[in-house]
């Protein structure tokens, strides 16, 4: 998704020309500061500029990781000065350097910056955030990599990568409405724009007819890694926004707002199986609606009593 820098030897247009003390770094891609970030100790010059092209707010480099952070005001307060620039510096960490004092500056709960810390504690040495992130930026992206499935994924692998999403202002919750008298499912989502990748997956993962590639069990289990995203902060409410008000789903703090709840990701009807499955593996996000009906007890206005 993101570019090396067009110049033909990255390195040498790191480090400038040999007249120049600090050299221009503002060019570089994040790609590139990756790269650079991977050199021997003996090239700390060059490690340097890394850190320089990431915390320069105006370079390429920040440019392409502030595309990643989650715009949606109705949801996440805007990351301020400070937020921002430690996101950008999370972004071309490694895995060790990850802490929960940096994960705190970004705005993360602490729950959800212990529970990242610890599933990046089990990886590699890498740059896992930049690798995910630059793969699937957010919530649809990601659904799109899972449609391109055609074997089992790890489930804590998929929920690793919606950790990262919820840390740069992501909201990856998707609760659900089951109408109880004809056992239709409403999946919600927030964000500015429609999501048709996640929608298609969640079909897919309740629909009993479907037959075709990417199977129903890893759509399946995609759900369930988006299930166990969910943080629980009390009640029943999941992070950061959503809770059950009756039988609807509305949004927090503000819950005169209808934009989240009408937000529809998918619509299906569901066999007892599935049925059964969503309530097996939902502690937090499900809600059953129970339709008005008619005086005198039929299921709807064309039924006539006996």
């Amino acid at each position: 998704m993101y570019p090396v820098s067009q110049c033909a030897d990255p390195y040498r247009a790191a480090a400038g020309a040999s007249e120049t003390p600090l050299p221009n770094y503002r060019a570089l891609h994040w790609r590139d500061v990756i790269t650079l970030r991977q050199l021997p100790a003996e090239m700390a010059d060059l490690k340097l500029g890394a850190l320089q092209a990431a915390a320069d707010p105006t370079s390429q480099c920040a440019r392409q990781i502030h595309a990643c952070v989650g715009q949606y005001p109705e949801i996440f307060p805007t990351r301020d000065d400070r937020q921002l620039a430690a996101l950008r510096t999370l972004a071309i960490c490694t895995n060790p350097e990850v802490t929960l004092d940096l994960l705190r500056d970004t705005g993360l709960p602490a729950i959800i910056a212990t529970d990242l810390i610890a599933r990046l504690a089990t990886r590699a040495s890498d740059f896992t955030i930049f690798e995910r992130l630059a793969q699937a930026p957010d919530l649809d992206r990601w659904a799109k990599t899972v449609l391109d499935r055609n074997q089992a994924h790890d489930i804590e692998d998929d929920v690793l990568t919606l950790r990262i999403l919820q840390t740069f202002a992501h909201d990856v919750a998707v609760p659900f409405t089951q109408d109880v008298d004809d056992g239709q499912v409403h999946f919600h989502a927030s964000g500015p724009n429609e999501m048709p990748n996640l929608a298609k997956m969640l079909e897919i993962a309740i629909d009993s007819d479907y037959q075709g590639e990417p199977s129903r069990p890893i759509c399946r289990n995609a759900y369930e890694a988006i299930v166990r995203a969910h943080v629980d902060l009390g009640n029943d409410r999941l992070w950061p926004h959503w809770h059950g008000a009756g039988d609807m789903w509305k949004p927090h703090p503000n819950p005169n707002a209808t934009f989240f709840a009408l937000n529809i990701a998918a619509e299906c009807y569901v066999d007892y199986e599935t049925e059964s499955w969503l309530k097996d593996i939902t502690p937090a996000g499900r809600l059953e609606r129970t339709r008005v009906r008619p005086a005198g007890g039929a299921r709807n206005a064309d039924e006539t009593q006996p």
